[in-house]
């Protein structure tokens, strides 16, 4: 269960945050750098060889070694999402973003009620594996869980001014 965010806590205190993109799929890969003392890894699904099924034993190397694994996913889509999360991922990036509504729409997959949609069942490595303190556990998620975008196109820039004003937008690239 989600207990820090090493890189959503530097964000909040103004904090330098040392991170990699990783397009690695090898465990021990992701073990050295996040062994090397970095805040984050970014755990690329969109242009490494990763596999969903897999997705938490690089999420446990980078936990192990106090190293935030944000999970860069292919593109805006809710299963997705929920998939990285449920296996414990400290947040999503989404790319090619191009507008407010899309953004709205991935703090709403991201967040559960009342900030957001995001199913929920307490029975995965997210939730503990249990049903204890599910409300508590809900708090915790949405205040802990970091949500990304990735900004590529002219469109995207133009709309920028209003995709800043979206709360519960923690990083956007």
């Amino acid at each position: 269960m989600l207990k820090t965010n090493f890189l959503k806590q530097n964000i909040k205190q103004n904090k330098l945050s040392l991170g990699i993109w990783n397009t690695l799929a090898s465990p021990m890969v992701t073990e050295v750098l996040a062994a090397a003392g970095l805040d984050f890894i970014f755990i690329d699904l969109e242009h490494g060889p990763f596999d969903i099924n897999n997705l938490h034993l690089y999420i446990d190397k980078c936990e192990n070694n106090s190293c935030s694994p944000i999970v860069r996913l292919p593109a805006k889509n809710d299963w997705l999402i929920l998939q990285a999360l449920d296996q414990g991922a400290h947040g999503i990036i989404i790319p090619q973003v191009s507008d407010a509504k899309e953004t709205r729409d991935i703090v709403q997959a991201v967040k559960y009620f009342p900030k957001g949609k995001r199913g929920f069942t307490p029975f995965t490595k997210a939730g503990g594996f249990n049903n204890f303190n599910t409300k508590k556990y809900y708090e915790a998620a949405n205040n802990l869980t970091l949500t990304g975008i990735i900004i590529e196109d002219l469109h995207g820039i133009e709309n920028l001014d209003e995709i800043l004003k979206i709360e519960e937008l923690d990083i956007i690239y």
